[in-house]
């Protein structure tokens, strides 16, 4: 027991170190932008500083910083530092829940940054609005941004932001309900993440593949990927994905009969969407917890579910709605509140068929994309297959014209080697006094060719000399047999005689020392 309490005075002392440090760090980059004496773009470059610290955990402080961001921006005439306010604006309405501002802001940012002829900023605006255009489940939409910014990326070798674009694909197939595909694409955006050594993007990946598993029933599997994420989310104060985490754990633990960890990570996952702002998903998560309270405490469950009710509006997802209408049904019934049960019921029932509507038009989608998929494959493997096919002639067409370029090289070679021979048979039939002499009876003048090159020959030059004259393109091996030496002593004896003879010729300088040797001898 005390050892607990040294342990959550620890954790409290180190937290509130971290959180002040936080403060500090927010202050003076607010004393620098809200300076007017500042140049413009000191006040900029601070803003730009500041936004990582808010946009996931304060994104109303986000929104407000991004109307001055742009002002300033506008002011100075700088196109970029609009972009830059604009995005940060969309992705601040994105974290609360409102997807519309969200694609209204990011729109706005794609039509300047289409002005200024940068392809990969131009690509990440297109990846941020198809993240929107899931959250509203316009999947066609989705996937064509998302493609769209995946080539550009890969033509770039932008390999981080082509690692997000993998991992969102990976969602849009999870959220139609294809986890093998999804998890297909979240491993090849994990290798990507690790190669680069991005901790905070591993952290969303090993969530959204303990989200595959979970939808996949394995529970256990889907808590220990949720564990890996939570750890790197929260040293990043990524607050949004954290809260994710915690429902995952929740609804994990649920699964295996875990009731007080499902409760407890629920309300975890509750506190941290509050101090977000994000209405839908605080919503969302005091009817889990109702739903959690039901078996135990049925007047706490529909005092929770009556506290919400109000709180539902025209923009309130379909699938809150039903989960609400159908909790208070389960509650009134179970209070034997009949009337208020039934008019639930209906409620409920309305909004469940739009539901199933939706989840029929999901199926159509899937089958959709899935095709596109397939199809999309299918072009890839057939262009991978010309490539092939292209290498193959490629190296095919080598070959042959080194085959053709080797045998014009080796009939050459051996030409001018018959030459060599033909004029060495001419000068060994031929004396000095231009007498006709037999090839087998010619002789080496070794007074003549030691008078010539100016040195006494050794008695083993002199024997592989002889040697050369019987043969003169015999390899330095037989030579060695012959004169019961070593190949490397003949080759000593080799190099010195193109020496003593100055042969420069490179490929038959035996034939030209030996052919050197008999004119010598015939002067």
């Amino acid at each position: 027991m005390f050892t607990d309490r040294i342990i959550k005075i620890v954790f409290l002392f180190i937290f509130s170190t971290i959180n002040l440090v936080a403060q500090n760090t927010e202050k003076e980059l607010k004393l620098i932008w809200e300076n007017p004496k500042n140049a413009d773009s000191i006040r900029l470059k601070a803003i730009n500083a500041y936004y990582p610290e808010v946009v996931f955990s304060n994104p109303d402080k986000a929104l407000t910083v991004s109307n001055l961001h742009y002002s300033i921006a506008q002011k100075s005439n700088v196109a970029i530092e609009k972009v830059k306010a604009l995005k940060e604006r969309g992705k601040a309405y994105y974290v609360k829940g409102n997807t519309d501002k969200a694609i209204e802001s990011l729109k706005e940012a794609i039509v300047i940054q289409s002005t200024l002829n940068d392809d990969v900023s131009l690509a990440r605006l297109n990846s941020n609005l198809a993240n929107v255009y899931r959250e509203q489940n316009k999947f066609f939409e989705t996937v064509k941004y998302y493609n769209l910014s995946l080539k550009i990326f890969q033509d770039n070798k932008e390999e981080n932001a082509e690692a997000d674009i993998l991992n969102n694909l990976g969602l849009v197939y999870f959220d139609i309900n294809n986890n093998e595909l999804a998890l297909d694409y979240f491993n090849k955006a994990l290798t990507l993440y690790e190669k680069l050594n991005l901790q905070d993007k591993i952290g969303n990946i090993w969530l959204n593949i303990g989200s595959a598993y979970f939808e996949e029933k394995d529970n256990n599997k889907a808590i220990k990927y949720a564990q890996k994420a939570l750890k790197i989310l929260e040293s990043n104060n990524n607050l949004l994905s954290s809260s994710d985490c915690y429902l995952l754990m929740a609804k994990s633990n649920q699964r295996l009969n875990n009731s007080e960890k499902a409760f407890l990570f629920a309300q975890k996952s509750l506190e941290l969407n509050q101090n977000i702002g994000n209405t839908t998903k605080v919503l969302d998560n005091k009817i889990y917890i109702a739903e959690l309270t039901l078996n135990s405490n049925v007047k706490e469950a529909t005092k929770i579910g009556e506290e919400v009710l109000p709180q539902l509006n025209a923009d309130t997802d379909k699938k809150i709605k039903a989960k609400l209408y159908q909790l208070l049904y389960k509650c009134y019934k179970a209070e034997n509140k009949v009337d208020l049960s039934h008019k639930m019921y209906d409620q409920y029932i309305v909004y469940n068929d739009s539901i199933i509507k939706e989840k029929s038009n999901l199926s159509l989608i899937k089958e959709s994309l899935n095709q596109e998929f397939k199809n999309s494959q299918e072009v890839l493997k057939k262009n991978q297959l010309k490539r092939i096919i292209l290498i193959v002639l490629i190296f095919l067409s080598l070959i042959l014209l080194l085959f053709f370029y080797s045998r014009k090289k080796s009939i050459a070679s051996k030409k001018k080697r018959d030459e060599l021979l033909k004029e060495i048979k001419e000068l060994k039939n031929n004396s000095n006094l231009g007498l006709p002499i037999s090839t087998s009876k010619f002789e080496l003048n070794r007074t003549k060719i030691e008078t010539s090159i100016d040195r006494k020959m050794n008695e083993t030059d002199w024997n592989v000399l002889n040697i050369l004259l019987d043969d003169p393109v015999i390899s330095n091996k037989d030579i060695a047999e012959k004169a019961f030496m070593s190949v490397d002593g003949i080759g000593s004896s080799l190099k010195r005689m193109y020496d003593y003879f100055e042969i420069k010729e490179s490929k038959y300088k035996k034939t030209s020392l030996i052919m050197k040797a008999i004119k010598l001898s015939n002067n």
